[in-house]
């Protein structure tokens, strides 16, 4: 115990219980009393002293002592979920952030810091104290949301939450709702940083706008027909017009082309304000019912500018009494999101444009948008300024939330999206669009306008029944363009007169000449009408009419009187007319006769069947307008009986409904919720019910297909007027009507009999009538008991027939089940019990099909999760999941038969869950024990096994970063493996026998077991401190939970073991390799008793030591191979076996030599899998590969071997070093013979006899070899081959065909010029290279016509920091201890093996080269010489020249001139498996002067010979290399080489002070000799392949032989 302990242990005192505190900074305890935390940590606090606390670290469970100076003390009321979140989220990501920073991973890193930077803001302000509350739940309110934003941009471990912001799981929420809440929190499905080239603003705002959730979207759609309302309010109107101007405001969809609303009209003086100054600030308007539709167009707000003043405004004239409506100017503005956004005021200034062209005023504003550049702005206008608000809902609510708006309407043109029952409209517009008008006598066009007025038949005026801008007016006046006899206009005025006066009204239109006098009005010139009703009584139509003109000289109140006066002279205009628009917009009047017959029909006194007959040619937005007085005309005529056919009455009610239900035909699908309204709140009849039964049964019961379709359509809606008319009838006689429950049954039996009719033509029919079911079903439980409601539906299901083929009907019919499950009958017991089997009997059928699509497998799924979710939420008994456990192996089969990589599938992954979830220990044992029975039950067992496996090792289940639902999958198989290792364990018992079964049991329950043991979600050593913590609170290390259940399971196999050795082997490995110490003692432990499992039953470790051999070479194969075999693993591996089997005396002995077999093993593997895969290592794994190799022969592991010897000729030709995979290759033949013993197929090579399969590996080394030009090779190999064919086999196909391929491969040696490689001596000095290498001197085998450079440039990349030494020398003993790493690199040449066998012969004397030297001995070609010194070699020279003496000045330099050879014998012969071999003896030799001589005249014979073949041969056209040669050896000849040659050796002094090179004197006289033979030779096949322009140089050349010749007469 410290002092400090010590010395303050007497002072303690308890503090209160909820005491807190939070860690300010980190502490390091300083012995065992004291606790370690860091800063963020939460620590209990439960004991006090002067400057110390005593507690403990929640999240670890330390209990000690600590300063008080590094906590920050709070209570429970301030240390919630929230803050403690967010505290972890903090030091987690600050983590994080350092991780991305030192990985450079810098778009991740700005991300990341700036969500840190605002969470750390934000952790301030709440652990501030001075901070208000309000403020503090405003932020605690969004750190949850910013936290989860950051997880999901971040592809972090996502969290769900429950509503009061606690994470989710299985213990406190619904599984189903568990997983449906990962799902639509995770939008992207799979939550990675994909977005790494982009911005973090703009990745953020990516991942915000894909936040909604599947189910918002879907109400976003459903309230598209909801309007909005668009307030406009007028700030400053910035143009100085000079006179009163008007300012017409409306709404314009560019896309139609057509203005959608009245105009609101402004009226401002000569200066520019408000007639009434009470309106200054005041000047807004309401545009009501936009739809969101016309919201995402082009819309744009148009103010269309009119003078009033004066005809000509620069006129000097002063102005009359008559002001004129004339042009101005236009302003639009498009309402965008930056100019109109919901619930915020955006002021926008708006351009005002003018045109010099007055007369195309009225299309001014299309110009104005299409093309604004082309228009004039007014000058020195501002422009006039507006805010703007779009207040979306209807307009009620929208008043009645903004109080405030008590402000001027302006309506649209034409009715909103919906029309609700009640709502009253009756509005003509007229839209005076243009008039054509003479000019008469005047001299210039007139300046026309129109004044209109709406008068009876008498003339009188109905005063104020015109709406025009902002108030109710008599009459309207036109615009007045100047000079223009064919106006324009395009302005409406709206007529607003009661209905009863509709029928009498006439808009009468006076038209007249402006004159620029304006001082008294002139007279009209002339008048027309236009009546607003047709003599049927219905409005006129909405189209443009062409009105004509009258001379009169009545005036206004006179004209309609005078049309009627037989004796008026009112004459028509000849070319006049004035064209005007009609538009109703009622649902008071309508324009079409058969409805207006329809309506009125008691007053009608014709047949009323022809009437209905025509009924569905009405126009169908009259039908809408009207719908409530149309049906309840209908049902009065269908109790009032008036027609005998009361189907017709039926027929034109089911025509209206659909209308409103056929969402594939229809345009007024979004008026359902009117009809609705009209059902629950404006029907009234009583008696209709009786009537619509009788029609309904009588339509499913006939053949008539058209009318059955559109009755099943509308079903849903006559059995809502059925239900609502009998209750109706009920309230006025409340007596129960049994006959009518019965009926209505039997319309759900007809339906039912429908349902089971085959014929092809009836598929439609009964699709459509699953689809209607569900919403037709809903409203009877106002009549029916749920008991009766769940016969019904079960009756109604079961009828449905079943054909894979008709899929559309399928999935109908399992629409139609999942709502039975998700509605009230399933939550009922009673009506439960009759869908259970109903429902379970359904989908054993359809997901027994082999034909299942992703979506069937989806709906199926959806239909089981709504089972599980109603089990546990909704009814809350979990004993009821045992209805659905016997759907197990559907699921399982479902699973399986989908494609692995199909997220959807997950769903029905879930579902298995879940039912494994909820199921007791005792369902387990009734379904498997019971229920299944001896001969299933473990099928089924094994099928679970293999399918949690699959989904295991496949990684197929939840994304990785769903990390609550990953351990509830990993705690669900954890609970499954242990519930069926009772069953397991059982089966052992009673020493049953063996079967198959049994294998493929056990080895897939320990293969699922390793897969556990494996998975990197439960790897909690790899996590961070927060994340372990969090599952280890939750979960702990689950996989400790499952060990001593293997190790059981282990044990009762006993003997049997040895059986599952393939299968287990692996997992045993693999479970040494997880860093996790139990999880390695358990694999050892299994491992061991394996071993011993063997030695009991075959007294050996054979077949574990080649399982283990074999499995680790597999595991291995792989870029982490290296990290996998490392010394730590090595080390566990052989000293815990080790120490186990050393205490087992029945194995002790044997088991040194299996472990040190292994050890060895081990450390040839790792050497191999150590090294780089990359081009400069290609020797180093052809050597590592070689020695592993080696070992595997030693040791008799001819299976492995002969793996390695495949993977390595592979390698070879990969790289195209085509011999050394022939040869490699013909290690796999050399442990054949050619007998007739049967092999097991063997990799690619099937079952054959050796002789087949030595037969098919020299055939592909023949091949090897070809490719690589080693034909020699090549036909050392098919002289064996012939030898089978020709005196054991008799197969003379073969025979000749191999003799054929050997003669092409001996013309290939002849004629096919061969390039061989380059071989150089590599030395590695100093201590900075591996010890394998080091101190170690090798020959290497270059590429093809790889140089020097080259050669050098290549090892120098495979070692950057080696320095390259410049001399051949030895290298000193500096550089030989030095720490650092020297490369000594130079050229070699290869010795042939005849000139090897001399060198050994001669005892490493100087030896002469013999060939070619023209003894009587047959010479042997160049290019089989060449081939010959390039192969089956393993000794190299490199020569260097040196002299003894100085030459004197003017001396024979030949004279002196010694060589000093080193040779080098390499460990293996060249070409042969591996391009490198080390140096294994070095010896130097001195070769004299005249042996220099010798050889190098021999050399140089050998060359021009060889070349002399060539050109004669014709294989190369080149012959400059040629001319050089004979050139550059007659011309060293004649200039003195050969005489210096004779000066020093053929001298008598030469002879008399050497007498031991008597003999070497004559080889040098017979090589000059045989050079004259070889150059006249040579000289003789230039002059034959040589061209006319060269003939010069062959004369000369000729010349100087000859010269040559007579020097060397010797």
């Amino acid at each position: 115990m410290s002092r400090l302990f010590l010395a303050i242990n007497s002072t303690w005192k308890l503090v209160p219980n909820d005491s807190i505190g939070i860690a300010l900074y980190s502490f390091n305890g300083m012995d065992a009393h004291q606790i370690s935390f860091s800063v963020g940590d939460v620590l209990q606090i439960e004991e006090e002293s002067t400057n110390w606390y005593r507690g403990k670290v929640l999240t670890s469970d330390q209990r000690g002592i600590f300063p008080k100076s590094y906590v920050a003390l709070k209570t429970a009321q301030d240390f919630d979920l929230v803050t403690n979140e967010l505290t972890q989220v903090i030091r987690e990501w600050g983590a994080l952030l350092m991780k991305y920073y030192k990985e450079r991973k810098m778009n991740e890193y700005k991300v990341m810091k700036e969500y840190l930077s605002l969470l750390i803001e934000w952790h301030s302000k709440i652990a501030n104290h001075s901070t208000e509350a309000q403020e503090v739940r405003e932020i605690k309110g969004k750190v949850i949301n910013k936290i989860e934003q950051g997880r999901r941009l971040m592809g972090l471990d996502m969290i769900v939450r429950t509503p009061n912001s606690e994470p989710a799981h299985e213990k406190n929420t619904g599984i189903i709702q568990l997983y449906r809440m990962h799902h639509e929190l995770d939008t992207l499905k799979y939550s990675k940083f994909i977005q790494q080239q982009q911005s973090s603003s703009s990745t953020l705002q990516q991942s915000q706008s894909l936040v909604t959730s599947p189910s918002n979207q879907s109400l976003a759609s459903s309230t598209s027909s909801i309007p909005n309302q668009i307030f406009l309010d007028l700030r400053v109107f910035m143009c100085a017009v000079g006179e009163e101007t008007e300012l017409y405001f409306s709404l314009y969809n560019k896309n139609e082309g057509k203005f959608i609303t009245e105009e609101f009209q402004v009226g401002l003086t000569n200066l520019g304000m408000p007639h009434d100054i009470e309106k200054i600030g005041k000047l807004s308007t309401l545009f009501t019912d936009i739809s969101k539709k016309e919201l995402q167009t082009e819309l744009y707000l148009v103010v269309r500018l009119i003078r009033k003043g004066k005809m000509l405004a620069d006129s000097n004239k002063k102005a009359g009494i008559i002001h004129y409506r004339r042009p101005f100017g236009v302003s639009v503005l498009r309402l965008t999101d930056d100019k109109l956004t919901a619930g915020k005021e955006i002021e926008s200034i708006m351009t005002i444009y003018t045109s010099t062209q007055e007369t195309s005023f009225s299309l001014l504003h299309e110009v104005a948008i299409k093309n604004p550049s082309s228009l004039q702005t007014v000058p020195k206008a501002k422009g006039i300024c507006v805010a703007l608000t779009l207040l979306p809902g209807d307009l009620k609510s929208v008043l009645r939330e903004n109080p405030e708006l008590v402000v001027q309407k302006t309506n649209r043109l034409g009715f909103p999206e919906v029309i609700f029952p009640g709502a009253i409209r009756n509005d003509i517009f007229i839209t005076l669009e243009s008039g054509e008008y003479s000019q008469d006598r005047k001299t210039s066009a007139k300046n026309v306008e129109v004044l209109v007025q709406v008068r009876n038949e008498e003339g009188e005026l109905l005063s104020n029944a015109l709406y025009y801008g902002d108030k109710l007016r008599s009459e309207f006046k036109s615009m007045v363009y100047y000079h223009t006899n064919q106006p324009h206009w395009s302005e409406t005025f709206r007529v607003n007169l009661p209905v009863f006066l509709i029928d009498k009204a006439y808009l009468v239109f006076s038209i007249r000449h402006c004159t620029t006098s304006e001082n008294k009005e002139r007279v009209p010139f002339a008048m027309t009408y236009l009546k607003l009703t047709n003599p049927d009584g219905t409005v006129i139509a909405n189209k443009t009419h062409s009105i004509p003109s009258y001379k009169t000289s009545k005036s206004i109140e006179e004209f309609l009187p005078s049309l009627k006066d037989p004796n008026n002279k009112n004459a028509l205009r000849k070319g006049e007319n004035t064209k005007v628009k009609v538009l109703l917009c009622s649902t008071l009047l309508t324009q079409n006769l058969s409805l207006l017959t329809l309506l009125k029909w008691d007053q009608y006194s014709g047949d009323l069947g022809e009437v209905l007959n025509r009924f569905t040619f009405v126009d169908q937005i009259e039908i809408i307008k009207f719908m409530q007085e149309t049906f309840n005309a209908l049902f009065a005529i269908l109790e009032a009986k008036k027609i005998s056919d009361l189907d017709l009455v039926f027929n034109a009610i089911t025509w209206i409904i659909g209308l409103l239900v056929d969402e594939k035909t229809s345009r007024y699908t979004n008026f359902k919720p009117v009809l609705d309204e009209y059902i629950e709140n404006h029907f009234k009849s009583t008696l209709s019910h009786i009537h619509l039964i009788g029609c309904l049964k009588r339509i499913l019961t006939n053949d008539n297909f058209k009318t059955l379709m559109s009755t099943l359509k509308s079903i849903e809606y006559i059995l809502k007027f059925i239900v609502t008319s009998k209750k109706n009838h009920d309230k006025i006689n409340p007596h129960q009507n049994i006959s009518f429950k019965e009926d209505l049954t039997s319309v759900f039996n007809s339906l039912s009999t429908l349902m089971k009719r085959t014929e092809g033509n009836y598929i439609g029919a009964q699709t459509t009538a699953l689809k209607i079911f569900n919403s037709m079903f809903n409203d009877l439980g106002q009549l029916f008991s749920i008991e009766e409601r769940g016969t019904i539906a079960r009756n109604f299901v079961d009828s449905v027939r079943y054909d894979e083929s008709y899929k559309l009907l399928n999935m109908e019919k399992m629409n139609v089940i999942l709502n039975l499950v998700e509605g009230d009958l399933f939550a009922d017991s009673s009506s439960r019990k009759l869908l259970i089997p109903m429902v379970k009997r359904h989908l054993k059928l359809h997901m027994s099909s082999s034909s299942c699509s992703v979506e069937d497998t989806k709906k199926y799924a959806e239909i089981i999760s709504a089972i599980i979710e109603q089990i546990q939420v909704k009814i809350k008994d979990l004993t009821l999941i045992w209805e659905i456990v016997d759907l197990l192996p559907e699921i399982m089969k479902s699973i399986q038969s989908s494609p692995w990589n199909e997220f959807s599938k997950l769903d029905m992954i879930h579902n298995l869950y879940s039912i494994f979830y909820l199921m007791e220990p005792h369902h387990y044992d009734e379904y498997i024990e019971k229920t299944l029975g001896e001969e299933n039950c473990w099928n089924f067992i094994l099928n679970v096994l293999t399918l949690l496996n699959q989904l295991l090792s496949t990684n197929s289940t939840y994304p990785e970063n769903w990390l609550t639902l990953s351990m509830f999958q990993y705690s669900i198989v954890k609970r499954v493996v242990i519930q069926i290792s009772k069953y397991l364990s059982n089966k052992t018992k009673g020493g049953k026998e063996w079967v198959s079964l049994d294998l493929n049991l056990w080895s897939t329950y320990f293969s699922l077991a390793n897969t556990y043991f494996k998975l990197k979600g439960l790897a909690l050593e790899n996590f961070s401190e927060a994340k372990q913590n969090t599952i280890k609170s939750r979960y702990g290390d689950m996989r400790n939970d499952l060990i001593s259940t293997i190790e059981k399971m282990w044990q009762s196999l006993d003997r049997h073991q040895i059986k599952l050795l393939p299968t287990v082997i692996s997992p045993f490995l693999e479970l040494m390799l997880i860093n996790q110490n139990n999880l390695k003692q358990l694999g050892i432990e299994l491992y061991y008793q394996l071993l011993k499992c063997e030695f009991k039953e075959y007294k050996s470790f054979k077949k574990v030591e080649t399982e283990t051999i074999n499995t680790l070479d597999i595991i291995t194969n792989s870029p982490e191979g290296s990290e996998i075999l490392d010394e730590k693993f090595r080390k566990f591996f052989s000293h815990n076996l080790e120490e186990k089997m050393a205490s087992d005396q029945l194995i002790k002995d044997q088991s040194k030599v299996f472990i040190s077999d292994m050890t060895i093993f081990l450390e040839l593997l790792y050497q191999l899998r150590t090294l780089p895969d990359r081009p400069e290592y290609e020797d180093d794994r052809c050597i590592a590969a070689m020695k592993l190799m080696s070992y595997l022969k030693q040791t008799d592991r001819q299976d492995t071997y002969t793996k390695y010897v495949h993977l390595l000729c592979t390698q070879h030709i990969s790289n195209g070093n085509f011999v050394e995979a022939g040869h490699t290759l013909l290690l796999h033949a050399d442990l054949l013979g050619w007998s007739d013993d049967v092999l097991e197929e063997y990799g690619d090579f099937k079952q054959q006899t050796q002789r087949e399969r030595k037969e098919k590996l020299f055939k592909q080394a023949i091949e090897y070899f070809d490719k690589g030009k080693a034909w020699e090779k090549a036909i050392s190999l098919m002289k064996q081959l012939i030898i089978q064919y020709e005196e054991v086999q008799f197969d003379y196909q073969k025979l000749a065909d191999i003799l054929q391929q050997e003669s092409t491969f001996y013309r290939k040696i002849i004629g096919v010029e061969r390039f061989f490689s380059e071989y150089f001596r590599v030395g590695y000095y100093g201590k900075g290279f591996d010890p394998s290498i080091q101190g170690k001197e090798f020959i290497y085998k270059g590429y093809e016509l790889e140089r020097m450079s080259d050669f050098v440039q290549r090892i120098q990349t495979k070692f950057p920091n080696a320095k390259l030494l410049t001399y051949t020398e030895t290298p000193p003993i500096e550089i030989l201890d030095s720490n650092q790493q020297f490369l000594q690199i130079y050229n070699v040449k290869p010795i042939s093996k005849e000139q090897s066998l001399q060198l050994n012969a001669s005892n490493n004397t100087a030896i002469v080269n013999n060939n070619s030297m023209g003894s009587n001995k047959k010479s042997i070609s160049p290019a089989l010489q060449k081939y010959r010194l390039n192969n089956n070699i393993n000794t190299f020279v490199y020569s260097k020249p040196f002299k003894k003496t100085k030459t004197p000045k003017g001396g024979n330099e030949f004279k002196d001139l010694w060589i000093q050879n080193n040779y080098f014998t390499s460990q293996d012969s060249f070409p042969t498996t591996h391009r490198r071999s080390e140096i294994t003896n070095h010896f130097e030799i001195e070769l004299s002067p005249i042996d220099n001589a010798l050889n190098s005249i021999i050399g140089k014979n050998s060359e021009i010979a060889e070349m002399t073949n060539k050109y004669e041969s014709g294989i190369d056209p080149n012959i400059s290399p040629f001319t050089m040669v004979l050139k550059g050896v007659i011309d060293a000849a004649v200039n003195g080489g050969v005489g210096l040659y004779k000066e020093v050796f053929f001298s008598q002094q030469y002879l008399d002070e050497n007498p031991d090179k008597k003999q070497t004197i004559e080889k040098l006289r017979a090589a000059l000799n045989h050079q004259v033979q070889v150059l006249e030779r040579g000289l003789l096949v230039h002059s034959k392949v040589c061209s006319n322009e060269m003939a010069g140089l062959q004369s000369n050349l000729e010349l100087l032989f000859n010269k040559m010749r007579a020097e060397l007469e010797l």
